[in-house]
């Protein structure tokens, strides 16, 4: 696997552990003895803006600063910028009312996006979904930085949120998101 992955691998799986400790801190239990579950509000707390130092071609350095929407991102990526957003890893914002469409009825993105619902009640949350507040979208981290940006969830953003559950659900599946996921 190549290093970048492995960064990328070692940061969804601490983000899995810390989600999982979190719902279950939010557990508790009723005087009844039934369980009683709160809803999470785990927020990405981390700056909008990120510097990291990348060198030049003379040996020193220089300082850049990265912004943590994707759709600010570069659209080719160099290897210390891609290296900076691995090792930040995918910022999920969580605590903002959405923007509505104007869509009739409106519709929005909302933080219930970022989990999946299983046919058996399960809920898988989807660590590789982050937002972008600059065009009201969303992207898959992984293809926007490892694939060949080939569609509108990793080269503009997808925003059409009629729907967003079973387009979300198709693109999980695709061949080249579960490429750059494993690779």
């Amino acid at each position: 696997m190549p290093p970048l992955m492995k960064l990328y691998h070692q940061h969804h799986d601490e983000i899995i552990d810390e989600k999982d400790n979190e719902e279950e801190d939010m557990e508790e239990t009723t005087s009844s003895g039934a369980m009683a579950s709160t809803t999470s509000t785990y927020i990405e707390s981390a700056p909008h803006l990120s510097t990291g130092v990348t060198p030049t071609a003379r040996g020193t350095t220089s300082t850049f600063i990265m912004d943590d929407d994707p759709a600010q991102w570069p659209r080719v990526l160099t290897d210390s910028v891609r290296c900076h957003i691995v090792r930040k890893g995918p910022v999920q914002i969580k605590d903002i009312e959405f923007p509505q469409n104007s869509e009739t009825p409106p519709r929005r993105f909302t933080k219930e996006n970022y989990r999946r619902t299983m046919k058996n009640g399960e809920k898988i949350f989807r660590s590789w979904l982050v937002y972008s507040m600059s065009t009201d979208s969303v992207f898959c981290f992984p293809c926007t930085v490892f694939g060949k940006r080939d569609s509108a969830i990793s080269n503009c953003g997808f925003h059409k949120w009629r729907n967003l559950t079973h387009h979300l659900k198709e693109h999980e599946y695709s061949k080249g998101h579960f490429g750059n996921m494993t690779n």
